[in-house]
């Protein structure tokens, strides 16, 4: 009996996000220096959404579709800082997947509105998965100097309250230049793959493991993992040669099958031709007995010939929306 598990994680697609994370990143760098705690005074910048993008590639330029805007001059003090309080610096910011959904103006999931019309015409903030280092602290748990990994405002300077439901987990073991860790396998990715490979699919030594949008952050973790502590024989599927040969090169896959070649779907969105054009591929990498684990990442005809290729005693973790 085959056996399908939920992964939560992103799935859709993202274009320039990149561009205005990186200005914010650089502003948090420079605005405060590494210096003891006496107090501080800075102007805090925002990336921030100046309108809903419903299609297309955002502006790369700043002022059309994003900002960054200079906030008020935030002023903390020993006296000013209140308990369970810590004043946090960004150092890195990860332009997700998901981000494409929270730049719409209606929700991806349920068709309806993100926003009020109110709301759509005003600049909103955006915010995501950050990595940072703690300036100040009157957190028992934290001290200046700790590293972390968040989801918070994508903000280069703010104080954030510990005490209440704050997504924020600490880097321990890395230095500062390897912050970026955080939100990469120290964070949502590493624990997403981490947790849909080990925990929902429970590999056995020498199983074939499928992995689709294997040349992504959360797959090519999935595929590293399934290789290096289990030595899986791992098949994946991405966009383009240059994909597939990364995640042979770089990754460790066995098998790369470029989706990129596969059948176009129909103009009425049937996709049986790609289905059945991958699940050949699948049964010649697999073998005769199949694959005994599906990590899937995409969905739609991947899924389906993932499906028809299982062997008995099948998994299938879904990692999206």
């Amino acid at each position: 009996m085959s056996k399908i598990v939920l992964v939560g994680a992103a799935a859709a697609a993202t274009a320039s996000f990149c561009h205005f994370a990186r200005n914010s990143k650089r502003a948090a760098t420079a605005d405060i220096a590494n210096v003891p705690f006496v107090s501080y005074s800075v102007q805090p910048k925002t990336l921030r959404l100046l309108a809903p993008l419903d299609d297309g590639y955002p502006s790369g330029e700043l002022g059309v579709h994003f900002d960054v805007h200079t906030g008020e001059t935030l002023v903390v003090t020993p006296e000013s800082l209140k308990p369970n309080h810590v004043l946090v610096k960004l150092l890195a910011v990860s332009a997700d997947p998901y981000q494409r959904g929270r730049i719409k103006s209606k929700n991806p999931l349920t068709g309806g509105s993100s926003t009020t019309e109110q709301q759509a015409a005003e600049p909103r903030a955006m915010s995501g998965f950050v990595a940072g280092k703690i300036l100040a602290s009157r957190h028992p748990k934290w001290k200046p100097g700790d590293l972390f990994g968040a989801a918070l405002p994508i903000t280069t300077v703010m104080v954030i309250d510990l005490s209440s439901n704050a997504f924020v987990w600490p880097l321990r073991g890395i230095t500062e230049e390897q912050v970026s860790l955080g939100v990469g396998v120290l964070g949502m990715p590493g624990s997403t793959a981490y947790g849909g490979l080990i925990g929902c699919l429970r590999p056995k030594r020498g199983e074939t493991l499928y992995v689709s949008g294997a040349a992504g952050a959360v797959g090519s973790l999935v595929g590293e993992l399934g290789k290096s502590l289990f030595d899986l024989k791992v098949i994946g599927s991405c966009g383009g040669p240059d994909k597939c040969a990364r995640i042979v090169e770089s990754h460790g896959f066995d098998v790369a099958i470029d989706r990129k070649k596969l059948p176009k779907w129909g103009s009425d969105g049937d996709w049986t031709a790609s289905k059945e054009a991958l699940r050949q591929q699948l049964q010649e990498a697999a073998g005769p007995g199949g694959i005994d684990m599906y990590f899937d990442n995409v969905g739609a005809d991947h899924f389906e010939a993932a499906f028809e290729s299982l062997g008995k005693g099948g998994r299938v973790a879904i990692c999206g929306k």
